[in-house]
């Protein structure tokens, strides 16, 4: 599973019926609506809690020095997918059914 940008991620996420909110550095997917004011309240220290179910967000690879609002290996303390360009963390049930998304193509 490969994907060269976040736009391309996007476009692929909204072609499957996943509901795609971005800022430009990373982008929430759902599997359902979300009010975009909720989206300010997650913490990154909450990926995998019941808040985050059916949820993720997906950003570039970065650094810390370069964005600290965006996910990055040696600051998430769940598991995390690297796909492509881009690194994916949040709920894994919703996570498993993007990579299946892939290989079903």
């Amino acid at each position: 599973m490969h994907f060269e940008s976040l736009k391309e991620f996007c476009d692929f996420a909204q072609g499957r019926d996943l509901h795609v909110y971005g800022s430009g550095f990373n982008a929430f997917v759902a599997d359902h609506p979300i009010d975009p004011e909720q989206l300010r309240s997650f913490r990154w220290c909450d990926l995998g809690k019941p808040a985050w179910r059916g949820i993720a967000v997906v950003n570039p690879w970065t650094s810390a020095s370069e964005c600290p609002i965006v996910i990055i290996p040696e600051t998430v303390d769940r598991p995390y997918r690297t796909w492509g360009n881009l690194l994916a963390a949040g709920d894994e049930d919703l996570l498993d059914r993007i990579e299946r998304f892939c290989r079903e193509e």
